[in-house]
């Protein structure tokens, strides 16, 4: 066939996905609440309404940026929007990993969902694949 070189090789290249759910970058501004802490924790601080930021999201949780210290096992009351879907769940707190800048500290949290409507979760799993469609097609 005139110019062709043809190769084989034995290496056979596979790619898996230990996660149940896809995640994906955001940054999405959202207020949250402490609802269940096993830390010793002011009375007010159960009270407060923080605001903080989701990092990534996918159906099964969040990693989350919070400007207050957050512990294992912690659980937050989240709310917010995500284009026109609004968010609300409580998640827990799986590990922290505490971040400083030149003049902030703050908290990075990855998180599970525990109470999360099914529509809910539904709807970000659907808008995750509709925006990674959409990431797709503008790389083209």
């Amino acid at each position: 066939e005139g110019n062709l070189l043809r190769l084989t090789h034995s290496i056979e290249f596979t790619r898996q996905q230990y996660r149940r759910y896809v995640r994906y970058e955001v940054r999405l501004p959202v207020k949250f609440k402490i609802h269940l802490s096993e830390k010793k924790r002011k009375p007010e601080e159960l009270q407060e309404i923080y605001d903080g930021s989701i990092i990534d999201i996918s159906g099964g949780g969040v990693k989350f940026k919070s400007p207050i210290p957050l512990y294992k096992n912690d659980q937050i009351y989240i709310y917010g929007m995500w284009d026109k879907l609004e968010l609300k769940f409580i998640a827990k707190v799986l590990r922290v990993v505490e971040t400083k800048t030149q003049d902030k500290v703050f908290y990075i949290a990855n998180c599970e969902f525990v109470n999360i409507d099914t529509k809910i979760k539904e709807k970000i799993v659907k808008k995750i694949f509709d925006k990674m469609r959409e990431d797709i097609k503008m790389l083209r």
